[in-house]
């Protein structure tokens, strides 16, 4: 039998069937061209998004508590956009896919996830896509799969260790619908707990814990910069169901060792200040910081607190109005003065560099006869090698000036290794006092006037 054309009807069907029936699958499984991704957005969704004619406002409907973004491809020789979203509070997700139809879209499919009920599932024609609707949200002839009242494969709303974000969200929706992308470039793989374990793990790992007759010795990770020794804390007990928190009795009488005595008003205000903020109170008699009537269940957290509290007290120090001299200090200014003024290299102490390099101020700088200046740092602490390589990268990127860098530590635990290592590494020359003084000023003499230079007496 032939229809009108003289075409056998089998052959006009086999034509309709392949090339004039679009189904969903049929435009998630080429190959995409032309993929474009808009910014996400959580803007208010305009109509030139993703306009629909037949719906009032004539834009798809998305309130300002969704971010969302568009994703534009053409496949088949037909172009199509998706509207990917996901609420900013609560798990719900919606991807629609749409057929552009002269400025309008025909909504083919929207994968949607609602917490409150059911699982993954999608909206969509198992049919003749050409035969929905254009303009509208739900055209005539779609339903959902599956059921609501159905099994759902998918109940939860993403795999176990993923954060919803920008980033999932667009890759959920380049697999619904097709598009090849590169997982790693949109999957966000943000694991709560896993996080949480991590900083947890971090925290803890160092601390150990010792029983004894009368409680536990808690030994913290953090060092207490005067003593020198890690921080330390008892918890005593349980008496009456009940932990007392305490220090070695020691805290304040290094402090006041160190010339942060109480007897000044400001300290004193500073030190109660902090106990109220940490819920603690110091027994003068006694001499010991403590806190009370900490249960069982609350004792993590309050032996977090107290190690926090015990920290602070440490800042105690800079409330010092005279503090002695530090002897080394001292001894490397001497020992320098004395060998820049045999060599008549000139120097200043506590200024600049120049007036182009305020930002940062060296306890020394030498400028000797046609050669770069160089800037010294006597480091008793962490803060003064920052300081001399945040010079270094001051003068070389910023400012691009000529410029040597010196800085000489005591010994080699008088600041952190990390910190150390890096000082070694960018600045011009980084000497330990204490390993050979002679040697020690003679490194410095080097970076100043030469290597010849520096041999001549």
């Amino acid at each position: 039998m032939a229809d009108a054309t003289g075409a056998p009807l089998r052959d006009r069907l086999r034509i309709r069937i392949e090339y004039k029936v679009m189904r969903v699958a049929g435009v998630i499984g080429p190959k995409k061209a032309n993929v474009v991704f808009s910014l996400w957005s959580d803007e208010k969704l305009k109509t030139k998004d993703f306009p629909l004619s037949k719906k009032r406002g004539k834009a798809y409907p998305l309130t300002r508590r969704y971010r969302w973004q568009t994703i534009s491809f053409a496949t088949k020789g037909r172009n199509y956009r998706v509207l990917v979203a996901y609420h900013t509070l609560v798990p719900e997700f919606i991807a629609t896919l749409g057929e552009e139809i002269g400025g309008d879209f025909r909504i083919l499919a929207r994968w949607e996830f609602h917490a409150t009920h059911g699982g993954w599932h999608v909206h969509t024609a198992c049919g003749d896509t050409d035969n929905l609707s254009v303009g509208i949200i739900k055209p005539s002839g779609t339903k959902r799969i599956p059921d609501p009242k159905s099994y759902h494969r998918h109940m939860k709303m993403l795999n176990d260790g993923h954060a919803m974000s920008d980033g999932v969200a667009t890759a959920i929706a380049c697999s619904l619908v097709g598009i090849d992308h590169q997982h790693d470039m949109f999957v966000d793989r943000r694991d709560a707990m896993g996080l949480k374990e991590q900083i947890c793990r971090a925290f803890c790992e160092n601390v150990q814990i010792t029983a004894f007759s009368g409680g536990v010795a808690i030994c913290t990770p953090y060092k207490n910069f005067i003593s020198g020794d890690l921080i330390g804390i008892y918890a005593l007990g349980p008496k009456s169901g009940l932990y007392r928190l305490v220090d070695n009795a020691l805290t304040i009488a290094f402090l006041e060792a160190e010339g942060a005595t109480m007897d000044a008003a400001s300290r004193r205000e500073a030190l109660s200040q902090i106990l109220v903020q940490h819920g603690a109170a110091y027994d003068e008699e006694m001499g010991e910081i403590f806190i009370d009537g900490i249960t069982e269940a609350d004792l993590p957290k309050a032996v977090l607190e107290f190690s926090a509290l015990l920290l602070r007290l440490n800042d105690l120090i800079l409330l010092t109005v005279e503090r002695v001299k530090n002897a080394f200090e001292d001894d490397v200014r001497a020992a320098i003065r004395d060998e820049m003024d045999k060599r008549h290299v000139r120097y200043v102490e506590g200024q600049p560099v120049s007036p182009d390099l305020t930002d940062v101020t060296p306890d020394m700088v030498f400028y000797p006869e046609d050669r770069d200046p160089v800037a010294l740092f006597i480091a008793t602490n962490d803060s003064k090698l920052w300081q001399a390589m945040l010079l270094r990268v001051i003068a070389d990127s910023e400012r691009h000036l000529p410029l040597s860098v010196v800085a000489v530590l005591e010994t080699e635990t008088s600041v952190s290794q990390k910190v150390r290592l890096q000082a070694d590494n960018r600045l011009d020359a980084a000497p330990r006092y204490k390993s050979g003084p002679i040697d020690t000023i003679q490194r410095i003499a080097r970076v100043v006037v030469g290597n010849e230079a520096a041999t001549v007496h």
